[in-house]
């Protein structure tokens, strides 16, 4: 799947291009039950987002060679969640907090059209949700850069070579919605 063919269908909402090299695969299995309530299962999803470049004002914002999620598990309404592995793979960011303290990462998104959207989900949303429980085996950072420049401030921060690996992150009976 290719993001950029279908950003310009919500136009209006982004203040962003991504490149053409960007890409996502995705692979699952599902099973919807709906004889006593809604009962909802996810199995064994596989994602990868590759080659994700945000250029905004025909500048890099963020760069990300992969976003990998392996062997996801969702059982709803039980709200069990369990990744075997999460990676994250040369993470590159730039982030300038402007004069006005504004952050570039925030203009992103039109906030006038996520606003409403919200508002929305927060209608819709009346039922109380069950606590999740949440256990991700295995966490990885690889090879990731983070540019901070404060341009009020006159202060500007690399850190190179963030590689970060973690495992067994459990999350439970916590409300995470």
């Amino acid at each position: 799947l290719r993001p950029s063919e279908f950003l310009p269908y919500k136009e209006e909402l982004f203040n962003f291009k991504l490149t053409d090299e960007t890409n996502i695969d995705l692979a699952f299995g599902y099973n919807v039950d709906t004889k006593k309530e809604l009962d909802k299962k996810i199995n064994n999803l596989d994602f990868a987002l590759t080659n994700l470049n945000i250029m905004q004002n025909k500048h890099s914002t963020v760069y990300l060679k992969a976003l990998k999620i392996r062997d996801l598990n969702l059982n709803y309404p039980e709200n069990s969640l369990d990744i075997q592995a999460f990676t994250l793979e040369q993470l590159n960011t730039k982030i300038i907090k402007d004069k006005k303290e504004v952050i570039n990462l925030t203009k992103l998104v039109n906030i006038e059209e996520e606003k409403a959207s919200k508002e929305e989900e927060t209608n819709a949303q009346t039922e109380t949700s069950k606590p999740w429980k949440v256990n991700l085996a295995n966490i990885n950072i690889d090879n990731s850069k983070v540019l901070f420049d404060d341009q009020k401030a006159l202060l500007s921060t690399m850190i190179k070579d963030i590689s970060l690996q973690g495992k067994s992150l459990k999350v439970n009976n916590k409300d995470i919605t």
